[in-house]
């Protein structure tokens, strides 16, 4: 099983490397994180699966949102 102190250990490991403040980098490792999350969340075990549940619920919200603010057109559609 793969708890949430596994979670954080490896998104720590992640992090290790890059230099604070590059938000691409971040943005990069963050999408590691949850590729791992989702291809491993069987192994999961309740408490991990939350936070990955919560986290992609935060990711939608977060898309819904700025998709309601483009304005019409290409991208938006």
């Amino acid at each position: 099983m793969i708890t949430k102190d596994n979670l954080r250990s490896y998104f720590e490991k992640l992090l290790h490397n890059v230099i604070p403040g590059d938000l691409q980098a971040i943005n990069q490792k963050m999408v590691e994180y949850l590729t791992y999350s989702i291809q491993h969340y069987d192994e999961l075990d309740e408490e991990a699966k939350k936070i990955t549940d919560d986290s992609i619920e935060a990711i939608k919200k977060y898309s819904a949102q700025s998709l309601s603010q483009l304005p019409d057109g290409k991208i938006k559609r």
